[in-house]
C-alpha cells in the first residue's frame, strides 16, 4: 500500500513550534538592531575607541549566499554571515572566515585573543575545536534579543598570526531588536513542474522513479506562509507533505513518509539514513522558479538498519531508489527568461601578453545553454574546449533583468579553466584585468554582442597562481540561429465582419461592424528573445507601435488574442478603445482557422476607456466575428446566427430606416442597398 504517514504528527509538531514563539526562519530575525556591550580598551586601544563603539546600529538582512548576514556588528559595514538557525535550541550559527575582519587593520578574536575568532561550544557538542569552528549566537524570541560570546578585538602584524594585540575586550555583548523588517512573502499557490538537474551525477541512471514530476501547492493559511505540497509521481499514489515559505526558502517536511509503502521506499536526505527532514528549495531572481537547495533521495525503507535487525533476504545495505541532487521547480507557463541558450560565433583581435606557443584565432564559437535541474544558463564550450568536466557543469551565465546584457562568472570553487596542460598547469579563461571575474556581453543595436576583453593564462594548481598569455580585444559574438521556418499560417491581411451590440454610443465613437485586420510575425530569435504574432491594425487604427499579441495554442489550427489591452486611440491622450474578452474581463479570446482559411474569433467587448480619469463606458459587444482574407474580397458575406434584429450602418450605429444608398447589417445580414 502506498500512503503517506505522520502528517497530522507533523501538523503538531508545526503548531507547537509557533506557540512556543521559536524562530521558524532566518527572516523572522531580519531587521533594525540596538548593538551593546560592554568594552573595556587597552593602552593600545584608546586610539580606535570611534572605530569600536560601546553602542551602535546594527541589522541583519538578506545574503545573496548566505541565509543571512549581519551589518554593523560592533560598528563595522563588514558582514558576519548566518549559516544555520535551531529551532529547538534558538541558536544562530555564523559562519567563520579564518581572518573575520571588523576593519581594514582590526580583527575578530576569541576571549582569550586566538584568531581565528570561533569554536564549538561544548554545550551544543560532544567535542571542541579550539579554531576555524563556527561561531553560536543565543537568540530570545521573547524579548527579540541576540545574546553573543565574549569576544576581543585584535590587530596582527600579519594575517598568519593567530595570536594578535588585544585592542579591546567586548563583554555583555548583545543585539537588541529595534524594528523588524516587512517581509514581502510571494504567493506560491498552484501548480508547479519539478525537474531534476542533467548532470551524471544529479540522478541515478536506470531508476524507475522519474526525474520530473508535478508538485501542487496549496495554502493552509490567509498567508503565503504555509501550504500543503502535493507531489505526484507517475506510477505512485500522491504525497500530501506539509511546507512553510518564508519568501526565500520553500520547506516541503517528511516524517517517515512513503512513496511506496509496499515495495519500502521511502523519501530521505541526500544522505544519511535519517527519515524526517527537509527538501528545501530556493527563490532566485524570480518567484516563478525555486531552485533545490538541499537534495533528497527515495531510499530502502531498512537503510541505516544493523543486517541483525532486518529479516527481509533481499535487502541492500544503503539502497538509493533515486536521488536529486540538483533540480528546480517552475511554474508550467514559465519557460527560460531569455532565450539565450544556443551557439554563439566570436570573432576580435589578440596579442601575446607573454612568449609563449599558444594557438590561437580570430574565429572562435561559444555554447551556452540552460540547465534545467540549476535554473540558470551555463557557457559549457568556450574555443572549442568542453568547459563541463572542469567546471561543475560549465561556467555560470547570468542575463540582465533587461535582457540587453549578460555576464560571464569567472569564478567558483576553481578560476575559469579550459583544459589541463598534464603539468598540474591549466588554460585558464580570465577577465580584463586577468583575474577571476567575469566578462560581459552587452547587445548592440544590429542584433551582435560587444564582448569585454579577456585574457586567456597559464593557471598553476599548486600555487595558486596565473601567467598571462594572450590578451583578446575587440570582441564581437553573433548568436547563430537556427534555420527553422517559422510558421506564418495566420500572418497577413483579413476583412473582419461581426454583427455588433451596442451599449453605448458617443459623438465621437464609432463601432464599426467590419474593419481591416493585419497580423505579423514578429521573428526576433535573433535577438535573444521570443518570437510572437502579433495585431498591428485594429478597429480602423494602427497599432505597430504596440501590436496586440497573440499565443500559439496549436500552430494552423488554434491561438488565443490578448485581452485587457488599448488597441487604438479615439482621441489620442483623451479616449481609446479596450478589448476585453465576452464576459468583460481579461482572458484571452481564442481564435480558430477554418477549413476555408477563414478564423473564427470569439465573442468579446470593445470598451471605450477615458484616458485622464482611467474609467471605463460600456460598448459594444462583437458576436459572430469573422475574419477573412482581404486579398478574397467580402462582397455579400453574410454573418450567419446573428442574433441582434434591425439594421445598422458599417459604423455599427442602429438606425430607425434606410435613407441612402449604400451597405448595411439587417437582422444580422450584410446587404448592399442601391
Amino acid at each position: 500500500m502506498k500512503k503517506f504517514t505522520s502528517l497530522l504528527a507533523v501538523l503538531v509538531l508545526l503548531v507547537a513550534t509557533q506557540v512556543k514563539a521559536q524562530v521558524a526562519s532566518i527572516t523572522d530575525l531580519f531587521g533594525d538592531y540596538k548593538f551593546t556591550a560592554t568594552v573595556e580598551y587597552t593602552a593600545e586601544g584608546e586610539a580606535y575607541k570611534e572605530q569600536l563603539p560601546q553602542e551602535c546600529d546594527a541589522k541583519i538582512c538578506e545574503d545573496a549566499i548566505y541565509g543571512g548576514k549581519i551589518i554593523g556588528f560592533a560598528g563595522s559595514q563588514k558582514q558576519q554571515n548566518i549559516n544555520d538557525i535551531s529551532t529547538t535550541k534558538e541558536m544562530i550559527k555564523i559562519t567563520n572566515p579564518n581572518n573575520p575582519q571588523l576593519w581594514d587593520n582590526l580583527y575578530l578574536a576569541n576571549e582569550k585573543g586566538d584568531n581565528p575568532y570561533g569554536v564549538y561550544d561544548n554545550t551544543l557538542n560532544e567535542w571542541a575545536v579550539e579554531s576555524y569552528g563556527p561561531l553560536y549566537y543565543t537568540y530570545n524570541p521573547e524579548t527579540k534579543e541576540i545574546s553573543i560570546p565574549d569576544f576581543t578585538v585584535i590587530t596582527l602584524a600579519n594575517n598568519n598570526d593567530l595570536k594578535g594585540t588585544i585592542i579591546a575586550k567586548y563583554t555583555n555583548v548583545k543585539m537588541t531588536l529595534v524594528s523588524a523588517a516587512v517581509i514581502e512573502v510571494a504567493d506560491l499557490e498552484g501548480d508547479w513542474n519539478f525537474k531534476a538537474g542533467e548532470g551524471t551525477y544529479d540522478t541515478k541512471a536506470g531508476s524507475e522513479i522519474p526525474t520530473e514530476f508535478a508538485v501542487n501547492l496549496a495554502k493552509t493559511g490567509d498567508d503565503n506562509r504555509n501550504y500543503n505540497a502535493t507531489i505526484a509521481i507517475e506510477g505512485y499514489d500522491a504525497l500530501v507533505l506539509p511546507a512553510t515559505f518564508d519568501g526565500k526558502m520553500l520547506n516541503i517536511a517528511y516524517d517517515n513518509t512513503y512513496l511506496d509503502e509496499a515495495a519500502g521506499i521511502r523519501v530521505a536526505p541526500m544522505y544519511g539514513s535519517e527519515t524526517k527532514g527537509l527538501i528545501e528549495f530556493k527563490t532566485g531572481s524570480t518567484d516563478d522558479v525555486l531552485t533545490l537547495y538541499s537534495g533528497f533521495s527515495f531510499a530502502s525503507d531498512v537503510m541505516g538498519k544493523a543486517s541483525d535487525e532486518i529479516t527481509d533476504s533481499l535487502y541492500v545495505n544503503n539502497e538509493y531508489h533515486q536521488w536529486y541532487t540538483a533540480g528546480s521547480m517552475r511554474r508550467p507557463s514559465q519557460g527560460a527568461e531569455f532565450s539565450w541558450d544556443g551557439t554563439y560565433s566570436l570573432t576580435g583581435e589578440f596579442e601575446d601578453a607573454a612568449e609563449n606557443t599558444l594557438q590561437c584565432s580570430n574565429n572562435f564559437e561559444m555554447v551556452v545553454e540552460y540547465n534545467e535541474g540549476y535554473a540558470m544558463y551555463l557557457v559549457t564550450s568556450f574555443m572549442g574546449y568542453d568547459l563541463v568536466n572542469l567546471n561543475s557543469g560549465g561556467l555560470v551565465f547570468t542575463p540582465a533583468e533587461d535582457g540587453k546584457s549578460a555576464t560571464i562568472k569567472l569564478q567558483g570553487y576553481y578560476p575559469a579553466l579550459l583544459k589541463s596542460n598534464g603539468d598540474g598547469t591549466y588554460l585558464q579563461l580570465a577577465d580584463e584585468n586577468a583575474q577571476a571575474g567575469s566578462i560581459t556581453l552587452t547587445l548592440n543595436e544590429d542584433g551582435t554582442f560587444e564582448v569585454g576583453s579577456f585574457f586567456l593564462s597559464n593557471y598553476d594548481f599548486s600555487t595558486s597562481s596565473s601567467e598571462a598569455l594572450v590578451v583578446y580585444t575587440d570582441v564581437v559574438a553573433e548568436k547563430k540561429v537556427e534555420e527553422v521556418a517559422p510558421a506564418f499560417e495566420i500572418a497577413g491581411d483579413y476583412v473582419l465582419t461581426a454583427s455588433t451590440d451596442v451599449y453605448y454610443q458617443g459623438d465621437d465613437v464609432a463601432f464599426p461592424a467590419e474593419f481591416n485586420v493585419t497580423i505579423q510575425y514578429f521573428d526576433l530569435s535573433a535577438y535573444g528573445m521570443d518570437s510572437y504574432y502579433g495585431v498591428t491594425k485594429f478597429m480602423g487604427k494602427d497599432l505597430s507601435y504596440s501590436p496586440i499579441k497573440i499565443n500559439v495554442v496549436e500552430a494552423g489550427k488554434e491561438y488565443e488574442l490578448q485581452a485587457g489591452v488599448l488597441c487604438g486611440a479615439i482621441v489620442a491622450g483623451e479616449k481609446y478603445y479596450k478589448l476585453y474578452d465576452m464576459n468583460a474581463t481579461t482572458s484571452s479570446i481564442k481564435v480558430t482557422v477554418n477549413e476555408d482559411g477563414t478564423l473564427t474569433v470569439a465573442n468579446f467587448y470593445i470598451k471605450v476607456l477615458d484616458y485622464n480619469t482611467n474609467e471605463e463606458a460600456a460598448g459594444t459587444m462583437y458576436k459572430n466575428v469573422l475574419l477573412t482574407s482581404a486579398a478574397t474580397g467580402i462582397e455579400d458575406v453574410t454573418v450567419e446566427n446573428a442574433v441582434i434584429e434591425g439594421i445598422f450602418d458599417m459604423q455599427g450605429r442602429r438606425i430607425d430606416e434606410i435613407s441612402a444608398p449604400g451597405l448595411y447589417i439587417i437582422n444580422g445580414k450584410k446587404t448592399l442597398v442601391k
